[in-house]
């Protein structure tokens, strides 16, 4: 498998919430989660896999370009995951537009309140 295969395969075990196979899929994959991986388990509301993810060492922000984790929570807005949205604020992300607009994007008004 190609890395990015190998990074797909971690996102989409991580959305599906099954942290015995997250951690397979980690040990066969042989490259570090990202916050890509994250992102798949809080727009999925997988809280489990989310938290197992961060005590593993997951980051929860794009160094690069996202200085609050503002994506992350968009993801888990965008998805309309409540649960996941209000721990995500619990470990300091910043709730912004972003995370407005893709609740009000994925039909979750309640969010955007």
């Amino acid at each position: 498998m190609t890395l990015g295969q190998r990074r797909e395969l971690l996102c989409l075990t991580a959305a599906s919430g099954d942290i015995a196979a997250l951690r397979s899929a980690l040990r066969s994959a042989g490259c570090v989660p990202s916050v890509q991986v994250f992102e798949a388990a809080a727009q999925t509301g997988q809280l489990r896999a989310c938290q197992w993810l961060l005590r593993k060492g997951c980051p929860v922000l794009r160094a690069d370009i996202d200085a609050h984790g503002s994506d992350l929570l968009a993801a888990a807005a965008r998805g309309g995951h409540r649960h996941v949205c209000e721990w995500l604020i619990s470990l300091g992300l910043v709730w912004n537009c972003c995370g407005a607009v893709e609740a009000a994007r994925g039909g979750y008004v309640e969010l955007v309140e």
